[in-house]
């Protein structure tokens, strides 16, 4: 009796079933505003137009397109997700990696009403620039013609929903400092043969490093910016924020006579300048905003709170900012934590 011979493999017919398979699980994790199947069409198109994505598998590509729908885009490449094939050393073989686009934080932070407006700029050496912080922020950025130079710095300009605007520079030092500690630049430095965006689209990611530096304020304003944030993080590297020392709060004279005295309890003159009282009314200020964080019960709450609070926080230090910081990001994380225990509960 003869064998039936078995037909070949249809590559096409197996991609189709793949990709099939993968729809019911795409539009559930997709807002109704994402369009699947222009996102799987768009993310096969990648795949065939390089060289290093042609080798990623199938699944690494559906994985790509999960990631896209949990972040609530259908836009692969600028102004959404670009696919980016990283050298993965366990299986051997590229992964079809998202990288967020810093207009997609932007876009998200906008959604949020965190912001109304936002874009970022490069700065090179035969540019001419100055910024001033203070009392009375102001940043000049002209262009020059021509042969620019190198990057010197970037900054990102963004306007909060009262239409006060605010912005965030980085030096290059900065920048690099932090593309130094990225995963993708460490593993191009140790293999040049392997692709890393600060190789192939410095500009870009040097936007996106001062773009992701402005949008940290507003993490939490709303669920897909913080994935996005956190998910970057992971891809490329997290920034950690240093840390500061605890707030030093203003010391009240113990009597009426120390203060008389001009002397405080250890017998040192007390410091009555006009520099002083400015000083501890700051320190109010900023033990107040402190106070205020830990009754707020919410994300949104805490977010709007620190777009409120952004003009009078200009009036501090940097180091006064920092210790600000410390507490608005402590009690940011705290609030997240409730959120996820809460939506455990309700699974």
């Amino acid at each position: 009796m003869a064998h039936a011979t078995p037909k070949p493999v249809d590559d096409s017919q197996a991609l189709d079933k793949t990709l099939s398979a993968a729809l019911p699980e795409l539009r559930r994790l997709a807002p109704q505003y994402v369009n699947v199947n222009r996102l799987l069409a768009l993310a096969l198109e990648a795949k065939m137009r390089n060289s290093l994505l042609a080798k990623t598998s199938i699944a690494s590509v559906v994985a790509f397109c999960k990631r896209c729908a949990e972040w609530g885009t259908d836009r692969v490449g600028a102004g959404g997700v670009w696919p980016v094939p990283f050298w993965n050393s366990k299986t051997n073989s590229y992964d079809m990696t998202p990288i967020p686009d810093w207009r997609l934080l932007i876009e998200k932070a906008k959604k949020a009403k965190a912001i109304t407006h936002a874009t970022a700029e490069i700065v090179r050496e035969r540019d001419k620039f100055s910024f001033a912080r203070g009392m009375h922020p102001e940043l000049v950025h002209v262009p020059a013609l021509g042969a620019q130079g190198k990057i010197i710095a970037a900054y990102c300009l963004y306007t909060l929903p009262d239409g006060s605007k605010d912005f965030v520079v980085m030096s290059w030092g900065e920048i690099e400092a932090i593309r130094n500690r990225s995963k993708a630049w460490l593993t191009y430095q140790k293999d040049q043969t392997k692709v890393s965006p600060w190789n192939t689209d410095e500009g870009e990611m040097t936007k996106k490093t001062v773009v992701k530096r402005a949008m940290k304020l507003f993490e939490g304003a709303s669920i897909e910016l913080t994935q996005l944030l956190e998910a970057d993080h992971a891809v490329m590297g997290f920034e950690p924020l240093p840390e500061p020392a605890p707030i030093t709060m203003p010391v009240a004279l113990t009597s009426a006579g120390e203060a008389a005295d001009g002397n405080d309890s250890s017998g040192a003159p007390v410091d009555n300048q006009q520099d002083s009282q400015v000083g501890r009314t700051r320190a109010q200020e900023i033990a107040d905003a402190v106070a205020r964080l830990g009754t707020i019960t919410s994300i949104a709450e805490l977010s709007a709170f620190g777009n409120a609070s952004a003009t009078q926080r200009n009036r501090w230090t940097n180091e006064e900012q920092t210790k600000y910081r410390m507490h608005f990001d402590q009690r940011m994380t705290e609030l997240k934590n409730q959120e996820k225990q809460a939506q455990r509960k309700m699974l």
